[in-house]
């Protein structure tokens, strides 16, 4: 039904499909954990068969105790993980770089990736952000992909925009598409961000204050939903200044080796993983990325895959707190 209600949404402008589409996401974060209290329940009966627990457990006396406790369970565990999920903490970084060439002395960055701007997250949500950023006083702000939700309407119709414009910053608010722009129609959720003050990098590089290079990939997912391409990294970083420190900004952290391997980027930024954004789902995001979510330094590279500030689907985090990069950047 949480699909439905997002198939609706698109071409309905009824308040009833957002009532829908916020009851059923939230619900699929209790079915989460009702699933996961039923298998431990029938594990248990299974290693224990032909014993007093068996009996215990189907006895009708406590079918309904039961079946209340593991309701009432899976509903807190949901309304904590939606606390949890509307207080995103600010994560404080610090890297260093050669000072290659440039004035600067350091730079200061705000960063966040998976923001999701749509039906669950508001215009009133996004002014929280704004006024977190802001207080920031960042020297840059960047967007590390799924800034907008699949789809931009719901996002014209609550004029988010106008709170995207009032995102300060001397030297720009940067941005790269992750796979939900490319699922929801990547040119007019990039038309969309451009009228309102964010500059777009796909597969494109801008050289920031000449103290590094900020350059931005297309989403690898972008030849599954549209006819974009994405460069190789080879490609991209081909006609770069050489005496500037790279930045480079990849919403999913599937090509990391690539970037360790070629040597030249001194930080790379990405999201994407939510790292499961509920438990245990972060048991799959380990396995399937070389970096969930945190920092690592790969040969010459440093790596942070950001847990991300918003959510996807349901309004609930429970494998781990959202969070807002401030990023120190010093050249020595």
């Amino acid at each position: 039904m949480f699909v439905v209600a997002r198939v609706l949404e698109r071409y309905y402008k009824k308040k009833i499909v957002s009532f829908l589409l916020w009851v059923w996401a939230f619900w699929l974060a209790m079915l989460n954990y009702l699933t996961l209290q039923l298998l431990l329940i029938y594990g248990v009966l299974f290693v224990t068969r032909n014993t007093s627990v068996d009996l215990f457990v189907f006895h009708e006396t406590y079918h309904l105790v039961i079946g209340t406790a593991i309701g009432i369970i899976s509903f807190l565990l949901s309304a904590y993980g939606w606390h949890n999920a509307h207080h995103p903490i600010i994560r404080k970084l610090e890297y260093i770089f050669p000072k290659w060439s440039g004035k600067w002395g350091d730079f200061h960055i705000v960063a966040a990736s998976d923001v999701h701007l749509g039906t669950m997250i508001g215009k009133k949500r996004f002014g929280k952000f704004v006024r977190d950023v802001n207080l920031l006083k960042p020297d840059a702000i960047f967007f590390v992909g799924d800034t907008i939700d699949e789809d931009i309407e719901p996002v014209i119709r609550q004029d988010i925009g106008s709170s995207i414009k009032k995102l300060h910053a001397p030297l720009g608010v940067f941005c790269i598409n992750g796979n939900h722009e490319h699922m929801g129609g990547v040119e007019r959720a990039d038309a969309y961000l451009m009228e309102h003050g964010v500059t777009m990098l796909r597969d494109q590089f801008v050289v920031l204050d000449e103290a590094f290079v900020l350059v931005g990939r297309e989403d690898i997912s972008a030849p599954m939903f549209s006819w974009a391409k994405r460069a190789t990294l080879h490609t991209l970083l081909s006609s770069i200044p050489k005496n500037l420190p790279i930045i480079l900004l990849d919403h999913q952290p599937a090509a990391i080796m690539e970037t360790a391997n070629d040597g030249r980027v001194a930080l790379q930024l990405s999201g994407h993983t939510h790292h499961g954004q509920l438990w245990p789902f972060s048991i799959m995001t380990r396995l399937a990325f070389k970096i969930s979510w945190g920092g690592k330094k790969i040969n010459n590279t440093e790596f942070y895959v950001s847990s991300g500030w918003g959510t996807w689907g349901p309004p609930v985090r429970t494998g781990n707190v959202p969070e807002l990069l401030d990023i120190r950047i010093r050249f020595e």
